[in-house]
């Protein structure tokens, strides 16, 4: 009877020691059907992460599963780059949001876990790639082609659109745009600014603060849905705007005038690791600014509208 539990119980420790490599690990090197996956330029982030792979070539792979989506993205780092943000320390399970701008390759091996679902998506330039071996589940429907119009995937317009409404409220931009309007290829360079796919409700309240604060005419976006920044993205009510250093004072001088009164527009929260915040309580245009002064950058208003 003894030697049965034994047994039995040896049996369990092994099974559980192949299922922690196969479903838990974030750091299992997989074998197998291989296959090369290419991480996407700017391809949004947001999401949950079920695996985090190190790959032959020393990156470091995360799937991620992003909200709406029933196929994970698969997102590939470059350690000791400083694209990597805060994102190498990040374990399974956790939920991270902003925006990729590298381009890297990474080959390894398909990867299983219990729906039964696909587990990786190899993609190249956001077109999805179902060419491996006897794949699982079903693929994504959505598989835009570079050279057609790509929707958002929210409320909102392509970028002529998008800057001619912005025009209209008076709001002018430092930069071009990063590509042609309705391509879903992306840039591999980021010198540029994107209104692409930026909310129409954002766009609203953008318009709002400019005919509100009297600003019309003065306010200049620095950042929009380009790629280069940890939290812009498409889809994102996320914008930079020019601070009064850089020669646009109307804004900055409405906020910092408003914080002071008792029922202003704007309450000052204090300084915080790299600027001074203030929050919004006008509800036509709800949200965090950022007085953003970090080091190695151009002191600029980081806007997250609600």
């Amino acid at each position: 009877m003894l030697k049965n539990r034994l047994i039995f119980t040896g049996k369990l420790f092994i099974i559980s020691i192949v299922l922690f490599f196969l479903f838990l690990s974030p750091y299992n090197q997989f074998s197998g059907s291989f296959l090369e996956v290419e991480a996407a330029l700017n391809m949004p982030l947001g999401g949950q992460i079920i695996k985090r792979v190190f790959c032959d070539n020393g990156a470091v792979l995360l799937c991620l599963i992003p909200a709406g989506e029933h196929l994970p993205n698969p997102v590939i780092f470059r350690p000791g780059s400083s694209d990597l943000y805060e994102f190498y320390s990040i374990t399974v399970g956790a939920h991270i949001l902003g925006t990729w701008e590298r381009y890297d390759v990474c080959k390894i091996g398909i990867v299983y876990i219990p729906g039964p679902r696909i587990d990786i998506v190899g993609t190249s330039e956001g077109e999805l790639d179902f060419s491996w071996d006897d794949p699982i589940g079903d693929p994504d429907p959505w598989d835009p082609d570079p050279e057609k119009d790509c929707p958002c995937r929210c409320d909102a317009e392509g970028e002529d659109e998008t800057r001619a409404a912005l025009r209209a409220c008076g709001i002018s931009f430092n930069k071009g745009p990063c590509r042609v309007d309705g391509q879903c290829a992306l840039p591999s360079v980021c010198n540029c600014t994107n209104l692409r796919c930026l909310p129409r409700r954002t766009v609203r309240q953008i318009c709002a603060l400019a005919e509100i604060s009297g600003c019309t005419g003065d306010m200049v976006i620095t950042g929009g849905t380009e790629c280069g920044h940890s939290t812009h993205a498409e889809c994102r009510g996320i914008v930079d705007f020019r601070h009064r250093d850089s020669g646009s004072a109307c804004l900055t001088d409405y906020i910092e005038n408003e914080a002071n009164k008792d029922d202003g527009d704007f309450t000052d929260l204090g300084q915080g690791r790299i600027g001074r915040e203030y929050r919004s309580n006008n509800p036509n245009f709800p949200g965090r600014f950022l007085d953003e002064q970090r080091a190695g950058y151009i002191r600029h208003w980081h806007v997250e509208f609600r």
